[in-house]
């Protein structure tokens, strides 16, 4: 490996859904060029000196052999405590932060952060300054302001500032719903919020999205249901997470997203 290079290839691995055959991924920067399979080296179509060891493009270019290992993309990890969770059972029970190779190791290339709970001890300081430090090893770091109870809690003093101001933020949450650890938010409170969330979005080009901690609370989505009925807010700016907490719920969330809505089952 030429560990250098600006130029990859990733040889001999599996690509889905064919496990037949061994292909060889060329990767420059941020960018695939081309996917070709194993055994053959060239980059260039039209200029077949290219290849082999005894060409110009094996001199420039980093090779790793995957064998026979599946290539995948990155994945999306939408809802991260990076700087810990947990501290419901005292000081001692608090989730330490996470370190860069617990995303790389488990294929995350793309997070999104969010406080929890806690939103006293643990700061959206600290979260902005910890999803700065795994950005700068090569990840794409987003970040909810926000966390559990009403009213969320900003850096600039408001949700639509933050949004505007700070470009790792792209929405509030986990606010918490049906959840006796939240602020129990009216239709019309929840409302306001996704409202602000949704200008904001706008103005920054952003997802303006409001990401809901579902609790195991005896109303499930019924909230969220409200809450469109009474604003005019689009379905697609809420994302309800923990949708498979119980039986319930998980019933409830299935209808909810067979009618438009988004879903997550962290």
């Amino acid at each position: 490996q030429k560990q250098s290079s600006s130029l990859y290839c990733l040889q001999n691995g599996y690509i889905l859904p064919d496990f037949e055959t061994l292909y060889d991924v060329y990767i420059a920067g941020k960018s695939i060029v081309k996917i070709v399979p194993s055994g053959n080296n060239n980059i260039d179509d039209n200029n077949n000196n290219n290849n082999n060891e005894n060409g110009v493009i094996s001199d420039i270019v980093s090779y790793i052999d995957l064998e026979k290992r599946l290539i995948l993309p990155g994945f999306i990890d939408g809802h991260q405590h990076i700087i810990g969770g947990g501290g419901e059972a005292g000081p001692t029970s608090r989730i330490p932060p996470c370190r860069v190779t617990d995303l790389v190791e488990s294929g995350v290339t793309t997070f999104v952060a969010l406080l929890g709970t806690d939103s006293i001890s643990r700061t959206l300081e600290d979260l902005l300054a910890k999803v700065r430090e795994l950005s700068s090893y090569g990840l794409n770091g987003l970040m909810y302001c926000g966390g559990y109870r009403l009213p969320p809690v900003s850096l600039t003093g408001s949700i639509e500032r933050d949004m505007m101001l700070i470009p790792e933020i792209i929405g509030v949450g986990e606010l918490a719903i049906a959840d006796h650890r939240g602020s129990s938010p009216t239709p019309q409170e929840l409302g306001k919020i996704a409202a602000q969330c949704r200008v904001a979005g706008l103005l920054s080009n952003k997802a303006g999205i409001v990401h809901l901690h579902l609790g195991d609370g005896k109303n499930g989505l019924k909230i969220l249901k409200d809450t469109l009925e009474w604003s005019d807010i689009p379905k697609s700016n809420f994302q309800p997470t923990h949708l498979s907490r119980n039986p319930t719920l998980l019933k409830e969330a299935i209808e909810w997203i067979r009618d438009g809505g988004l879903g997550d089952f962290t």
